[in-house]
């Protein structure tokens, strides 16, 4: 099962698939530096294990997002 997922400076473009919230055992996402755009999907904030995201450096739209879990 995948805890660790780093992305970064690989200039992915888009956005953040949806299917990313099937990693639900993920506990670091890094996607910094790259040109990914669009909002940050809802489904994202729905991992409860996830403790360190990055994601700087892309071009986001403003997002007013939050993580759901208790």
């Amino acid at each position: 099962m995948l805890e660790y997922l780093n992305l970064s400076i690989n200039n992915f473009s888009g956005g953040i698939p949806e299917s990313f919230r099937n990693l639900q055992n993920l506990k670091l996402m890094d996607l910094s530096s790259n040109p990914l755009n669009g909002e940050i999907p809802e489904s994202l904030f729905e991992i409860c294990h996830l403790e360190d995201v990055y994601l700087n450096n892309n071009k986001w739209f403003h997002s007013h997002n939050y993580w759901k879990c208790n």
